[in-house]
């Protein structure tokens, strides 16, 4: 297991193929951030810090496709 972990808007016990290795990956790490848009039991136990992030429908942007075509949203 990794002394730290850095979770970009996951849950690692829903979002994991193994959420019971995520689990305990991340209950032996001495520290843990987590970039998340909802508060949820489980990160709070398992995060050191929880930082706010928007949603992606709650922002506007841009995509590029497969094809290399922009694709924007609002």
């Amino acid at each position: 297991h990794l002394r730290a972990y850095l979770l970009l808007n996951v849950e690692p016990e829903l979002d994991c193929a193994n959420g019971y290795v995520a689990n305990s990956a991340m209950q032996q790490a001495e520290w843990v951030v987590a970039l998340s848009a909802f508060k949820s039991e489980r990160l709070l136990q398992h995060a050191n810090v929880i930082l706010p992030i928007a949603a992606f429908t709650e922002n506007e942007g841009a995509y590029v496709n497969a094809e290399g075509q922009w694709q924007t949203f609002k």
